[in-house]
């Protein structure tokens, strides 16, 4: 098994411009009339490659962890996750932690704004 990368441009409904989505995907070698050949397995995940921040390669990675524990058995999941690490960093335990702590920062800004406590 091995990750193929693919890049789509979006036309940029959700975003005010067009931009790169960068897709991972889990696929295998195959040989079909004796031509190798590459068998689709899973979508891994995506990232729009202008904005790969600390929230989208967190993203990322959450989404790629569930999806490898269903389709990847354990010998072959150190690999694949090398080959995804090489492309979208795992974000840091500093990273994640400084993350945490601007979202706890705008979830009170927010709920001094609105009167009311806000639940996560």
């Amino acid at each position: 098994m091995l990750i193929r990368w693919q890049k789509h441009k979006s036309g940029g409904r959700r975003y005010s411009r067009e931009t790169t989505r960068v897709r991972a995907i889990l696929v295998e070698g195959v040989r079909v009339d004796g031509k190798s050949r590459q068998r689709h397995i899973a979508y891994i995940g995506s990232f729009v490659a202008e904005t790969l921040d600390v929230e989208a390669r967190r993203d990322f990675w959450k989404a790629a962890n569930e999806r490898l524990s269903i389709h990847v058995n354990d010998d072959d999941r150190g690999k694949i996750e090398a080959a995804l690490a090489r492309r979208v960093p795992p974000p840091t335990a500093v990273e994640e932690a400084e993350w945490q702590r601007q979202a706890d920062e705008s979830l009170q800004r927010l709920s001094k704004s609105i009167g009311r406590p806000l639940s996560k």
